[in-house]
């Protein structure tokens, strides 16, 4: 690529980019608080500060379609006419974007009758013919034809420059300007281009390399003669126009100062956070931001000069503690003092309370009930945000951008939030969530992660020695068994020997090559060796590197225990995540779960407890849709899997296979999750016809859960949430798409909260009850780990039965009405015996 030109000019194609933004998120789209799709805008804005960065340009325009029919649809009537409609939260996306270019400082251009292209290819040979080096960016494979010595095509996402030779590379072309005739001669389905019949892209490369031109190959191929017209049709079509009347001088395209008030008060309509706090700092103090808060004292003073109130905000760091009960914001040094504010009555009002928690342990104070998390409130108001730092919810809140948030005005912020967030969460009906379930969850959690769980060092050490030693043995036989040294855990050099070099049967290629994960090795390990020994080499590669390395670091030398996080606000569904390590990565079932749980184990006199619910969900299906066919079930203590079998296949319980009940148990499950035909088709290897019959005949019989589902739905549809049994929401915008994989994806979820978020619930009542109860009869140990369904809790041998009881009641006490919570309990010197030995 030539680097002699130093003026550049970069055309961004709008339309190209907004949609790449768009689907970019499609699996996760971001929203603001309104609910607004802001993915487009925050991945252009993203994408524009990439191309800022990389080239420091000095020219740039973005350009758009009109909108409108162009010279190609009067050219030939089906020209796009197959194109899908852009979905609506895109469309009211592009004013958005188009605010966003203009703040800066960039021309935005469109002109009726032509597309996008045309004014990119138009300016692009103007530019060029100044003396400037032309960087496209956009993905449409039109515009490629446009490549030369310096015209290129940018890849933002990719971040690759298609010079010539790239070019050539990527479609396996003698010359970029060939693309046109390529497409002329082959067609274009997306755009509608109908080329000539018989003709794909591999026979028009061909016949574009064997003649001289287009017009030569429409005069000797003897295909093309009998189809000329449309090929010329089709050509004038593919072929971008360079000769639009279009203002485009120098002038016109250099980049203006950008309006950084316009884009302030754009990202924070949008809640881009992150971008926010980067541009708040270009802003000269006291001009655009507004000020945090007026007059903050901080003085040493003792309790009673306080005004009386019945609530306070407050926040302890390394700087000392905060107390905020009006407007000002007081420091407290005298220790004595701190802890009588925080064993008082009043209400504590903090940021993450847990981790307040922990360090107010450290400086020996305790912190009491009541107190109101601003985090979790915001958290149960709206779990499906990315963030909660305190940052964030007071630009969500207050409008206010805070480059950086003191540790005193953090206390000042703790009392504004909640005076907002009380009236809302009452007004959304959370309160009894927030009071009874997670409040009082905090400091169940704050005692588990100080108690920690034992781990076996020697164990996991011993465990590490013979993986390495067997990783060895695996290396050296897989090698010799195909004859050449190579990295084994390389995808790439695993593809080249198994399917290239030892030509085993071949799967799908993908870009890389040849796949290797594990369905593709998993079929061919039933007949040769070396994929045998390739899946055990991975299996205990990941023991060694996701689970067994990771704890060892994690092991406190002192006590030889992990002290895990268990996060309140990191799940959309209500229920805990964990992490230091993620204790929700180990797997259930089978060998590899047994061996690291092995690991985990009791202090010397003690014992662990697994207490584990027995299909929960399904219990909690029954109870919420009152289908009378799935509580005579639970009621009666059948096999629930066993009986959705007979009811489906028309037979007797007593006459149902293993496959049959494994099928019926898929569809149990998988209908809280939004199981479809096509997933359950693919899950048991059936056609998809046949797994469309099997969930009818799971909803004819249970027709009450149908009309659940139904109307959930539409509740959701109605509110914009889905709520558990105990009042958990989860808002659910996505519900309103356009778009049919961001509906069908919001439609499954909010069949789905009501069921996992009940859970979440109930296992968390749970805690908080066996935790008093283990309190009040004045045991040393109780709760320390919680994952899926299971409770493990660690409890002196000699009241291991008197514990074991009490986790039994509480988590049977019915709060399904008639329908019985079974649990399944165990007990052992380490998590594995204890969890094994469940029932």
């Amino acid at each position: 690529m030539s680097a002699k030109k130093e003026k550049k000019v970069i055309l961004i194609d709008g339309h190209s980019l907004a949609y790449r933004s768009y689907f970019a998120f499609i699996r996760s789209p971001l929203r603001n608080s309104k609910g607004q799709n802001t993915s487009a805008v925050f991945g252009f804005v993203n994408s524009l500060k990439k191309l800022f960065t990389k080239f420091s340009p000095k020219y740039m325009a973005v350009v758009f379609d009109s909108g409108r029919e162009t010279f190609r649809n009067k050219l030939y009537q089906e020209y796009k006419s197959e194109r899908p409609e852009t979905p609506g939260d895109l469309v009211s996306q592009l004013p958005l974007i188009k605010e966003v270019i203009s703040a800066y400082g960039l021309r935005t251009l469109a002109k009726e009758g032509f597309e996008a292209d045309d004014i990119l290819a138009t300016i692009a040979n103007r530019s060029v013919k100044q003396g400037m080096q032309v960087y496209i960016v956009t993905s449409d494979k039109d515009l490629f034809q446009l490549v030369n010595d310096n015209i290129f095509i940018y890849d933002v996402y990719k971040d690759i420059i298609y010079d010539r030779e790239k070019t050539k590379e990527k479609f396996g072309i003698k010359e970029p300007a060939l693309i046109r005739d390529i497409l002329a001669l082959a067609g274009d389905s997306i755009d509608n281009i109908p080329g000539v019949p018989g003709i794909g892209i591999k026979r028009a490369i061909d016949i574009m390399h064997k003649y001289d031109s287009f017009e030569a190959a429409l005069a000797q191929d003897e295909r093309l003669k009998e189809h000329k017209e449309i090929a010329q049709v089709s050509r004038l079509l593919a072929t971008v126009k360079t000769d639009v009347k279009v203002q485009s001088s120098t002038k016109q395209l250099q980049i203006k100062n950008k309006d950084i008030p316009k884009l302030i008060r754009l990202f924070k309509e949008l809640e881009f956070g992150s971008l926010l706090r980067e541009y708040a700092g270009e802003v000269k103090s006291g001009v655009y931001q507004e000020p945090l808060f007026k007059d903050t004292k901080k003085l040493d003073i003792e309790i009673k000069s306080q005004k009386e109130s019945d609530c306070f905000g407050f926040n302890f760091s390394s700087e000392g503690f905060f107390v905020c009960e009006d407007k000002d914001v007081v420091k407290i040094s005298n220790k004595n003092e701190i802890k009588k504010l925080l064993i008082s009555d009043k209400l504590k009002i903090g940021y993450d309370i847990k981790s307040q928690m922990h360090e107010l342990d450290k400086a020996g104070i305790l912190i009491k009930p009541p107190y109101f998390d601003t985090k979790i409130a915001s958290w149960l108001l709206d779990s499906s945000r990315k963030r909660y730092e305190i940052s964030d919810l007071i630009l969500q809140h207050f409008q206010i951008i805070p480059t950086a948030v003191s540790e005193a005005e953090k206390a000042h912020f703790n009392l504004m939030l909640y005076q907002k967030l009380e009236s809302e969460i009452l007004t959304h009906g959370l309160n009894r969530v927030l009071s009874e379930i997670e409040m009082p969850l905090v400091r169940v959690l704050f005692d588990m992660e100080k108690r920690g769980v034992k781990i076996d060092t020697r164990l996991f050490e011993q465990m590490l020695t013979e993986i390495e030693k067997e990783q060895k043995s695996l290396k050296q036989s897989i090698c010799q068994k195909a004859g050449v040294d190579f990295n084994i855990n390389s995808p790439q050099q695993l593809s080249k020997v198994l399917f290239e070099k030892l030509e085993l049967p071949k799967p799908k290629r993908t870009k890389t090559g040849y796949s290797t994960d594990a369905t593709v090795l998993a079929e061919l390990a039933l007949k040769y060796p070396i994929v045998q020994d390739v899946l055990r080499n991975r299996e205990i590669t990941k023991l060694q590197t996701t689970y067994l390395k990771p704890m060892c670091e994690l092991i406190k030398n002192e006590t030889e225990r992990i002290h895990c996080q268990f996060n309140q606000t990191g799940t959309s569904t209500g229920r805990l995540s964990s992490s230091e390590p993620n204790l929700q990565n180990i797997p259930i079932k089978g060998d590899l779960g047994k061996k690291i749980r092995q690991g985990f184990i009791a202090e010397k006199d003690n014992l662990l407890i697994s207490a584990d619910y027995s299909q929960i969900e399904l219990r909690i299906l029954a109870y919420i849709s009152e289908d009378q066919r799935l509580k005579d079930a639970f009621l009666k203590g059948e096999d629930i899997h066993n009986r959705t079998a007979a009811a489906v296949f028309n037979k007797r319980e007593d006459q149902i296979t293993e496959n049959e009940r494994r099928t019926a148990k898929m569809v149990n499950y998988g209908l809280i999750y939004g199981l479809s035909d096509y997933g359950l088709a693919a899950s048991l290897g059936i056609d998809q016809f046949e797994a469309r019959r099997i969930i009818d005949g799971f909803l004819s019989i249970h027709y009450h859960v149908a009309e659940w589902r139904e109307k959930t739905v539409e509740d959701t549809k109605q509110t914009g949430y889905a709520k558990t049994i105990f009042g958990r929401i989860r808002p659910f915008p996505g519900i309103f798409a356009q778009n049919r994989i961001i509906y069908e994806s919001s439609v499954r979820a909010a069949i789905n909260h009501p069921i996992q978020g009940s859970a979440a619930d109930i296992i968390k009542i749970a805690m908080i009850k066996i935790d008093e109860e283990l309190n009040r009869q004045g045991f040393e140990a109780g709760l320390i780990i919680q994952i899926h369904d299971e409770l493990l809790l660690e409890i002196e041998q000699k009241k291991i039965k008197k514990a074991e009881a009490i986790v039994r009641n509480i988590m049977r006490e019915k709060l399904l009405g008639e329908i019985p919570l079974e649990i399944n309990i165990g007990i052992g010197k380490n998590w594995a015996i204890a969890h094994s030995e469940a029932k």
